[in-house]
């Protein structure tokens, strides 16, 4: 965990970095924020003023999150069952993870 800060600082500090080497360029900060402005007021115009057009952005956005949303277990591909509980009288089991083996099709 904390190598993913470390590296999300860093990452901050380039991308930092490369917007002021690119604000200190001529006119370049000033057309960029001319695009956003331009983007925006399109975006603005083309879903949001007219009711038909943002229930097209609605039913799209509910699409992507369908479609992006994993299945409840995906993160955890083929867990194998657990064992029934054994009765009161059994001794313990011992788990083995050498005896399981793992061929190209499991992963």
């Amino acid at each position: 965990m904390l190598a993913i800060g470390a590296a999300s600082i860093v990452a901050l500090s380039a991308v930092s970095g490369m917007l002021d080497a690119v604000n200190r360029l001529p006119l370049m900060g000033n057309f960029l924020e001319s695009v956003g402005l331009v983007y925006t007021c399109w975006f603005t115009y083309r879903y949001l003023l007219f009711g038909p057009a943002r229930d097209e952005l609605a039913t799209s956005l509910r699409g992507m999150y369908k479609v992006g949303r994993p299945p409840a277990r995906a993160w955890c591909p083929r867990v194998p069952p657990s064992p029934p509980p054994a009765p009161p009288d059994a001794p313990p089991r011992r788990h083995s993870l050498v005896s399981q083996s793992v061929t190209g099709s499991d992963l």
